[in-house]
């Protein structure tokens, strides 16, 4: 999921993907976004359930990651962690999952 700052883990994000894990790797495309400040976030959906799912103490089940990953072991992700520029050129990112 594609998030602006007003968006990020609080909204629906500005633009979704979706892709089949083959040989430990899943590649998304996001196509058209305007040039701005942005972040992602992922996850691997591991039972099919279109969601994100936690513990009862709010720890994920799933295994998850941010753009630029960087990860805040003491809570949610971070704004400020995964905020990146998309200029007027394609960008490649790699982002690790993590638990």
């Amino acid at each position: 999921s594609l998030f602006t700052e007003n968006t990020f883990l609080k909204a629906e994000p500005e633009f979704m993907a979706s892709a089949e894990i083959k040989n430990g790797k899943a590649i998304l495309h996001f196509k058209e976004v305007p040039t701005g400040i942005y972040g992602i976030t992922a996850f691997h959906d591991e039972n099919g359930n279109e969601r994100m799912d936690f513990e009862a103490t709010g720890m994920p089940q799933e295994n998850y990651g941010i753009s630029n990953n960087k990860f805040n072991p003491y809570g949610p992700p971070v704004w400020s962690d995964a905020r990146f520029e998309l200029a007027t050129t394609p960008l490649e990112m790699k982002i690790n999952l993590t638990r």
